[in-house]
Formats: structure tokens, C-alpha cells, sequence
């Protein structure tokens, strides 16, 4: 959890980007809760697409995004999951002109369906990195 002494050594380019992970978190989770899948992936990207490699001044701020949701997400008073996370940090690049792409992804083991989101932009993973390999990508929105 991110305690107040971290909080405050934050700089305050660090703070808005928290507060900008925690709203899209939100919004998020929100959006997968109560809307039809349909209708929140149709705002997200193209499917079937994969987005083109973002500039390399951009990746400083890929990271930034990347460590603001790793922190956002453990003082979330809601559950976020994988999805969530990766629309939340596709919503925020894409705000700011990133190339980024969701990749979708399933796993059959011991007959249970598992499914995995993950966000990259080009070869970073801002998202969902942790167990990408053991699922096959069944789509893409870029």
C-alpha cells in the first residue's frame, strides 16, 4: 500500500499521474461493471489492430503511467483486475497521443478457460505483464 511518507516523497508530476490512474481506474472499472462489452471496447481501439511504436520521447511517460497504475492499483477501494487496468492506461496514452495496444488472451489448464489483458506500447508492457506468455492472443485493439 502506498503509505503517506511515500505519498508525499511523490514529485508532483508523480501525484498527478496517481490521480490520473485512480480516476481511470475508476472509470474502468466502472465501465466493465455496468456497460456491455460492446459498447466500452468499440471507445478502447481498432480490433484486430496493432498500434505502431510510439516516439521515444514518449517513453518516459509510457513508464510514468506504467508505475502510476502499479500504484494506483493498491489503494483502489475496488478490485481491478487485468482488464481494467490495461483500459485505464490505453485511456490515459491515448489522451496523450501514444500508440498503444490491448492484447486479449486465453488459457485452457486442467479444463478451466482463463483469459489475461495486457497493455504494450511497442515493446513496453504497461499493463499485465506478469503470466502473458502462458495465454494465446485471441485479439488486439490498437
Amino acid at each position: 500500500m502506498l503509505s503517506f511518507y511515500k505519498y508525499f516523497r511523490l514529485s508532483s508530476s508523480e501525484r498527478k499521474i496517481f490521480y490520473l490512474c485512480v480516476s481511470n481506474l475508476f472509470k474502468a472499472w466502472y465501465k466493465t461493471r455496468f456497460q456491455a462489452p460492446k459498447k466500452y471496447l468499440k471507445k478502447v481501439g481498432l480490433e484486430g489492430t496493432i498500434a505502431k511504436n510510439p516516439i521515444s520521447e514518449d517513453f518516459e511517460y509510457i513508464f510514468s503511467v506504467k508505475r502510476g497504475i502499479a500504484r494506483a492499483v493498491k489503494v483502489t477501494p475496488f478490485k481491478t483486475k487485468c482488464l481494467q487496468q490495461a483500459i485505464a492506461g490505453k485511456i490515459i496514452l491515448n489522451k496523450n497521443s501514444i500508440p498503444c495496444t490491448i492484447y486479449f488472451g486465453l488459457s485452457k489448464k486442467e479444463n478451466k478457460l482463463k483469459a489475461h489483458a495486457w497493455l504494450k506500447a511497442g515493446e513496453v508492457f504497461v499493463t499485465g505483464q506478469k503470466g502473458h506468455k502462458d495465454f494465446t492472443v485471441v485479439s488486439t485493439f490498437g
